[in-house]
């Protein structure tokens, strides 16, 4: 009589089972996190950016800089020149009617040597000879008291 021979089984260990890791999720979900508030910033920034409320803001800066540091500077020979009286009096005129229009291209001229981005900016929106600004001052006629009016020829 042959004898039947059973098969080697081989015996398992049971190891106790590792705990599944979080480290992995966890990065995979911040990434995630940081892609949406991504997105959601660049599309928000789009919808509501608004180049002609920024033109605007930089002309107006632009203007101011340009009367405070250069028109009145010229102002201040005929000042010293004059008496106060006398040079009140010519003031007055032009608070009614206003210096001559400075055309945008005087200015960026100007500002291309304190400011050249913001004068590369403005020139890429609005027209150099078309767009203008008239300064008037206003008493008690110093450098800050002065008040601007824009003719503007922009594509915004």
């Amino acid at each position: 009589m042959t004898k039947k021979l059973k098969p080697k089984t081989e015996r398992r260990k049971y190891t106790k089972k590792s705990k599944p890791s979080f480290v992995a999720p966890i990065i995979i979900l911040i990434v995630i996190i940081v892609l949406i508030i991504t997105v959601v910033t660049f599309t928000l920034s789009l919808l509501f950016h608004n180049p002609e409320k920024t033109i605007k803001d930089q002309l107006s800066a632009l203007s101011k800089e340009y009367y405070e540091n250069h028109l009145y500077e010229s102002l201040t020979t005929i000042r010293e020149s004059t008496s106060p009286a006398s040079f009140d009096k010519t003031m007055e005129k032009y608070q009614k009617y206003g210096f001559g229009t400075v055309h945008l291209r005087q200015m960026l001229s100007y500002d291309r040597q304190t400011n050249p981005s913001r004068a590369e900016l403005i020139a890429k929106y609005c027209d150099e000879n078309k767009t203008y600004a008239k300064f008037y001052p206003e008493p008690p006629f110093n450098r800050d008291t002065f008040r601007v009016e824009f003719n503007y020829s922009c594509n915004f």
